[in-house]
């Protein structure tokens, strides 16, 4: 029978069964610094002093895409996420002449298809030391009584979401390695966006340039719905997921999940990262409660700035097979 965190258990009913009455007291971030090439210079300092790191949240399946493999095997131009991603790693290499690191983070249902992949691949030409596997925990799904959903007598479950980040890589071997390399920043990005340069000179530089915690990447608001919202929540920047906005039209600036963070901040800090209970429907009609942690909670913590980048520089998800045809005329 599958084995789960008993600590990771208790929290999780402690926090389904809580009743809290959320009021937010928000406004919607409606200034931003825009994408410059001001600062280009610093960001290739430190990626030239090989002081980044690139790290891939790549927990998920394919099943939004109709096919029960990792999404990061999704082909798009007859190459799949990992190899468009690892293409541009490759790229920023050979342009730095430095030798760049970059880890995975896997869940329980993917991460042995996954290594393996990359073994089968070579590690699309990079060391083998240079790329790193970490995995997120899983929780059982929930009903409306806060027990556990079973479905041909099995448990069902899933990975406890992104926002577990932070633990298990602390957890993780990486933490220690990384200070050893003295890499200072880490880049996060989503599997499913493969436009994006992993290793973006600008981000860095606009980075180092605000000294805070961590810095976000945003883009303008145009014709986009189930994004996260860029917000102002007592005095500090933070991100309203999309499930709970009721006119998207007010809101400026949209979360591409694209994140440079500190390393020093994430080894000095115990988050407390709260679970949130989205509500799933079976196919047979029942509904039933995913436990996940959202990683952009951290900026309850974090002191943080935010960047607007132009979309067709940095954002182009891969979430349902309609966004295949758009990727392919642009990878």
């Amino acid at each position: 029978m599958k084995t789960f965190n008993k600590k990771k258990l208790e929290k999780q009913l402690l926090s389904f069964h809580k009743k809290e009455n959320k009021i937010f007291q928000i406004t919607p971030l409606d200034n931003c610094q825009n994408y410059s090439k001001e600062y280009e210079k610093k960001g290739t300092e430190s990626i030239k002093k090989g002081e980044v790191a690139f790290i891939i949240l790549s927990g998920g399946m394919g099943s939004r895409l109709g096919v029960k493999y990792p999404k990061g095997f999704f082909k798009i131009n007859k190459k799949t996420l990992f190899e468009h991603i690892f293409d541009k790693i490759k790229k920023e290499e050979e342009k730095y002449k430095k030798k760049l690191f970059v880890s995975l983070m896997t869940s329980t249902k993917n991460n042995e298809e996954i290594i393996q992949f990359f073994n089968k691949k070579n590690f699309f030409g990079l060391k083998k030391d240079q790329i790193d596997f970490f995995m997120q925990e899983d929780l059982p799904f929930l009903d409306e009584n806060g027990q556990w959903v079973f479905e041909n007598k099995k448990i069902l479950y899933g990975p406890d979401g992104n926002g577990s980040f932070f633990e298990v890589f602390k957890k993780s071997y990486l933490l220690k390695k990384y200070k050893n390399k003295n890499i200072k920043y880490l880049i996060i990005s989503f599997i499913d966006n493969p436009i994006f340069n992993p290793f973006d000179n600008i981000l860095i530089g606009f980075h180092r340039s605000h000294q805070k915690d961590l810095s976000i990447i945003s883009i303008k608001r145009e014709k986009e719905k189930n994004m996260g919202a860029l917000i102002h929540e007592n005095g500090r920047i933070k991100i309203l997921e999309y499930f709970n906005i009721e006119d998207i039209k007010k809101y400026k600036y949209l979360n591409t999940g694209i994140f440079c963070i500190n390393l020093d901040f994430i080894e000095k800090n115990n988050f407390d990262i709260p679970y949130n209970h989205v509500r799933k429907t079976l196919k047979n009609g029942k509904n039933i409660y995913k436990t996940e942690k959202f990683i952009f909670d951290i900026l309850n913590y974090a002191s943080s700035s935010t960047i607007c980048y132009p979309k067709d520089l940095c954002f182009c998800p891969l979430k349902t097979v309609k966004d295949k045809n758009i990727l392919k005329k642009i990878l």
